[in-house]
């Protein structure tokens, strides 16, 4: 159960919204997977991989616009 915590608290910021960065990394590294789990059973996929993260990243773009994810990056912001 701690383990579900800590993915929740990884994948959502404070106020409910999607941490898009981490949503991103993860399924990039989720294709990766994917990916490498073909490659091992050696089960030829004939798609092309860029065009799934292509749709993946419009996905979160359209969630980004209507306020669902929320990119969480602060930068070197100068708070004096």
């Amino acid at each position: 159960m701690q383990m579900i915590k800590i993915i929740k608290k990884k994948f959502f910021n404070a106020d409910g919204s999607i941490n898009a960065k981490v949503l991103t990394g993860a399924v990039a590294a989720l294709l990766l997977v994917i990916q490498s789990a073909l490659a091992a059973f050696k089960i030829e996929f004939h798609g092309d991989w860029g065009q799934i993260q292509g749709l993946v990243n419009a996905i979160l773009a359209f969630l980004a616009i209507v306020g669902v994810a929320e990119n969480t990056d602060e930068g070197d912001v100068n708070h004096d």
